[in-house]
């Protein structure tokens, strides 16, 4: 890698697509922040579909690289996909970028890489270029067709003239008299330096009087219907809680008059039986004994006073056997 090649801060080199360790082009990093994308004012413009306006940006810290990931696809970091962050969060995604970091954005390589510790003082102690370095990648179909003439004036015409593309209306390629192009896989990268824009300084606004917040007046409410509706349904809700509880009050109230009358009752009863428990006297054992020789007694007269009729019957039936012979045989003589 040639001298030139290397900026104050480090060196972004575009690799081969189909080798890795082949160096198409490098782009020396002199300021503290490059920015990558579709944006005419980006650093390294990249007119591919999938590449947003402002893709990412390279910033150094401290003398120390990180990848702040914007737009909407993202960057492959050594392979890895770091994505932008969402929309609701603080800050954009930020990654350390170490040395020797490859980014892939649109299938295009680039590998990251700080100055040698040896050149680190003198490439510090080098003052600021007039002009910045710019890079851009863009199809070689769309600028020249078929392909490029061999004229290298009318080819700088070319490079020189506005373009239309279908994200990127009006877009210039070249602005100096001396660029370097070099066409890779259908593509042209294009190295060339322009003027540097200067950071306009900020104007502080103006500092304002304090302003303090007002008390807001209170504005009474207007009658609606739909207010009167909601008080009249919230009145009628509470007289029926008022009329259920009533109700409920009376039968509890009822409800505990029955038991009292119940309990009276019970009282009462109670007290009768254990009056007539008083009154009745129980009976002695001797009188026991006495109403059972009464019953005894009563069934031994009983049987006496049915004997004498049993021999009036068995008389009287050989009374009449007697006379039935007497007169049969009468009758025979």
């Amino acid at each position: 890698m040639d001298s030139s090649d290397i900026g104050r801060y480090g060196t972004l080199s575009l690799l081969k697509r189909l080798q890795p360790d082949s160096v198409v082009a490098s782009y020396p990093i002199d300021d503290p922040e490059i920015t990558v994308g579709r944006d005419p004012t980006c650093s390294i413009r990249l007119y591919y579909p999938s590449v947003s306006a402002l893709h990412c940006k390279i910033v150094f810290n401290d003398r120390k690289a990180f990848l702040v990931v914007l737009g909407t696809n993202g960057v492959l970091v050594d392979g890895c996909p770091v994505f932008p962050a969402a929309p609701n969060a603080q800050g954009p995604t930020t990654v350390p970028l170490p040395n020797g970091a490859t980014l892939d954005i649109h299938k295009k390589s680039f590998r990251f890489a700080y100055p040698p510790r040896h050149l680190r003082p003198a490439l510090l102690a080098t003052p600021e270029k007039p002009r910045a370095l710019r890079l851009s990648m863009i199809h070689s179909a769309q600028v020249f067709s078929p392909r490029p003439s061999p004229n290298p004036s009318e080819n700088l015409r070319v490079l020189q003239s506005p373009l239309k593309t279908a994200f990127q209306p009006d877009i210039v390629l070249v602005e100096s008299d001396s660029p370097r192009v070099v066409e890779e896989d259908r593509d042209l990268i294009i190295l060339d330096e322009v003027e540097r824009v200067q950071p306009q300084p900020q104007q502080l606004p103006l500092p304002r009087p304090p302003t303090f917040p007002k008390t807001p007046v209170r504005r009474r409410p207007r009658p609606s219907l739909h207010r009167e509706v909601l008080i009249r349904s919230a009145h009628r809700i509470e007289i029926q809680r008022e009329i259920q509880l009533e109700e409920e009050a009376e039968v509890e109230e009822t409800i505990a008059d029955i038991q009292e009358e119940e309990e009276e009752l019970e009282e009462q009863e109670e007290e009768m039986q254990l009056q007539e428990g008083k009154e009745t006297k129980p009976v002695s054992s001797w009188r026991k004994s006495l109403d059972a020789v009464r019953g005894s007694l009563e069934w031994a007269l009983r049987a006496v006073s049915m004997e004498p009729k049993e021999e009036e019957e068995e008389q009287t039936i050989y009374w009449s056997m007697n006379m039935n012979s007497t007169i049969t045989t009468a009758n025979t003589k």
